[in-house]
C-alpha cells in the first residue's frame, strides 16, 4: 500500500522534479538507504525528487548502498549472494536508463529498488568484516605486478578478506588502477564466469569513475573483489587442496573468518 500510494502521486512527482532544482550529497544520502524501516526511506526519495535532485544522484546513492550491501555480505550468507548481485545491477542499470532516456514511469523503479535494498539489510547479519584504512597484509610487495599477482593467488584459494585487504592496500597506496582492473577482470574470467560477476564488476567500474569520493571509489573495488573472489571455483585443483588441508586440521569447512 505505501508504494501504491506513491505511484497514485507520480505525476505530481515528476512536475515538481523537473520544475525544481536541488542536489544531494551522495554519500550522505546512502546512509538514508541503508536504514532499517523503508517507510521513512520512501519519505526521504520523494521530498528529494520533488525538490528537483535529479534521479540519476538518487541512482547513485542506491547503487553506493547496494555496494556497501555487498561487502558487507557475510560468507555465511553465501546462499543468497545473487540477491545483492541482483540489487547492485538493478540499481546501476537504472542509473543508465535515467541517465540516457528520464521518464515519470522509471520513477517507480526507484521507489522499487528502495525497498529491495531495504529488506536485504538481512543479509548483513551478521555483519562481514570491511578493511580498515591502513590496514595491510603482512607481506612485503616490490611492485605493482607483484601484488596483483598475489591477488590472483588469494582468488585462487578463496581467500576473500585477505583479497579485499590487498586491494584496499593498492588503492591506498596510489598504484595503477588500469592494472587493477585487468587484474579482476583476469579473475573473473579465470574459470566458469558467470552473468551476475559481469553485471557487479561493470557497476563498480563504472561507479568508481563517477565519484570523486575516496571512500566511495573504494567501497566499489572492494565489493566488486569480494564478490569475485568469493565465488567457488569448483574445478580449480587449488580449491579442493585447501579443503582437504582444512579437514586434516581438524576445521569445519562451514566456517568462515568472516566475522566483523
Amino acid at each position: 500500500p505505501h508504494l501504491e500510494n506513491i505511484f497514485a502521486r507520480l505525476d505530481e512527482i515528476w512536475e515538481d522534479n523537473q520544475r525544481n532544482e536541488a542536489t544531494i550529497d551522495v554519500s550522505e544520502f546512502t546512509q538514508v538507504m541503508l536504514g532499517d524501516d523503508f517507510e521513512p526511506i520512501l519519505t526521504r526519495v520523494e521530498e528529494a525528487l520533488r525538490a528537483g535532485v535529479p534521479p540519476t544522484q538518487l541512482c547513485r546513492a542506491m547503487t553506493y548502498a547496494s555496494a556497501l550491501r555487498t561487502l558487507r555480505f557475510h560468507l555465511k550468507n553465501e546462499g543468497d549472494w545473487h540477491d545483492v548481485a541482483n540489487i547492485y545491477s538493478y540499481a546501476h542499470a537504472l542509473y543508465c536508463t535515467f541517465h540516457y532516456a528520464a521518464s515519470k514511469e522509471l520513477l517507480r523503479a526507484i521507489f522499487h529498488g528502495a525497498v529491495f535494498l531495504t529488506y536485504l539489510r538481512w543479509l548483513n547479519m551478521p555483519s562481514a568484516r570491511v578493511p580498515r584504512h591502513g590496514q595491510k597484509l603482512d607481506e612485503h610487495f616490490a611492485s605493482s605486478e607483484a601484488m596483483l599477482k598475489h591477488l590472483c593467488e588469494l582468488a585462487d584459494f578463496q581467500k576473500v578478506f585477505e583479497a579485499e585487504v590487498l586491494v584496499s592496500q593498492y588503492l591506498e597506496e596510489g598504484r595503477d588502477i588500469a592494472k587493477l582492473r585487468h587484474a579482476l577482470a583476469h579473475i573473473m574470467l579465470r574459470e566458469d564466469a558467470e552473468l551476475h560477476m559481469f553485471q557487479v564488476l561493470e557497476a563498480a567500474f563504472r561507479h568508481y569513475d563517477l565519484s570523486d569520493d575516496p571512500e566511495e571509489k573504494r567501497v566499489h573495488l572492494l565489493a566488486a573483489t569480494r564478490y569475485i573472489t568469493a565465488q567457488k571455483v569448483m574445478k580449480n585443483i587449488l580449491w579442493a587442496t585447501e579443503n582437504a588441508e582444512r579437514l586434516q586440521r581438524g576445521e569445519l569447512l562451514s566456517e568462515r573468518e568472516d566475522d566483523d
